[in-house]
């Protein structure tokens, strides 16, 4: 829990904050208490405090923040370590940290991911990696068959147009491509727009979805 307090300190020195100005003249002690790692907040005191911190109570938790992070710097294995160890032991988080440690050496296993789309196309950005790219174009085509999350999805067609070039495979480059460049018109941004949620039903997934194709409207890669 120490992580959230530190986290409250930052975002309210970021805004030239006392601790007052966030939890009012009887509360300091207990708002310097939580961002000292001694107490914990409350939701309901994260809802009232993201307001003022202008965030969000999951920005201030940083959990989701953190493995997200994590997961980008799975090629880093310091950096990528030193984001997990503030995340709680689960499955996803200890498989994570095993597969980061295996970038160090060649002679350190790749572990086997799960039946996941994600985790697969993590760890065949390792294998490319440690010099194994038809190992990393099998996990690629697997996961590809599996989960159709969007941003997911585009990520193994790039990764699988990466290991065609350096395999030297320039039919299965032009495939690779044409498959992306096809996939990025399923989400126009007039297409995600139209379709968005309302309010009470929004999900994460959504929110990728919108965001993705604002980069696509941006990129005019429709």
């Amino acid at each position: 829990m120490q992580l959230i307090g530190k986290r409250i300190r930052n975002f309210r020195r970021s805004l030239f904050l006392n601790q007052k100005d966030i939890a009012g003249k009887r509360c300091t002690s207990f708002i310097s208490r939580i961002e000292n790692g001694v107490s914990i907040p409350s939701l309901k005191n994260l809802k009232e405090w993201s307001g003022l911190l202008r965030t969000t109570s999951s920005e201030l938790i940083g959990d989701q923040v953190l493995l997200d992070i994590a997961k980008g710097t799975i090629l880093q294995p310091e950096k990528c370590q030193e984001y997990l160890q503030h995340l709680p032991e689960n499955e996803t988080t200890t498989f994570i940290k095993n597969l980061s440690a295996s970038v160090r050496s060649v002679s350190t296993p790749v572990p086997e991911p799960p039946q996941d789309a994600e985790m697969q196309f993590l760890t065949a950005q390792v294998h490319l990696k440690k010099g194994f790219p038809h190992r990393a174009l099998d996990l690629t085509n697997q996961a590809l068959q599996g989960g159709k999350h969007p941003i997911t999805h585009i990520r193994l067609l790039y990764l699988s147009y990466r290991i065609y070039e350096i395999l030297g495979e320039s039919h299965k480059m032009q495939e690779a491509s044409e498959s992306l460049h096809s996939y990025l018109k399923e989400y126009s941004y007039n297409k995600i727009i139209q379709n968005l949620p309302d309010p009470e039903t929004v999900t994460s997934y959504d929110v990728d979805l919108f965001k993705l194709s604002l980069i696509i409207k941006e990129l005019d890669l429709n």
